[in-house]
């Protein structure tokens, strides 16, 4: 029982933050602003942790799924990353300005 209870106020890993990321845009409760911000967070972990194979893939399969289902959010999201700052990382939306 204590260790469910220390589950629920551990700090969340890549992978919960993650999973948010897939409810959320499942449920349709996600806007550029806050679209930008969780991928902001999590390309930040995980540029600090290479190793991760599966939250890259994840990370990944959470862009496909809105590049291709949610297309105008990730059109919003990549601009409004194009005005935060000058580029846009290769890995992630380097197929995003062709795709229109």
């Amino acid at each position: 029982m204590l260790s469910s209870r220390k589950e629920l106020f551990r700090p969340p890993t890549v992978l919960d933050k993650l999973s948010l990321l897939q409810t959320l845009l499942e449920a349709d409760e996600v806007n550029e602003h806050l679209g930008l911000a969780i991928l902001k967070v999590i390309h930040r972990e995980l540029s600090a942790r290479a190793d991760e194979r599966a939250a890259y893939r994840r990370y990944a399969a959470a862009l496909e799924y809105m590049r291709h289902r949610k297309r105008g959010l990730f059109r919003q999201v990549v601009d409004a990353w194009r005005v935060e700052k000058s580029e846009i990382p290769e890995e992630w939306f380097s197929s995003a300005a062709s795709d229109d």
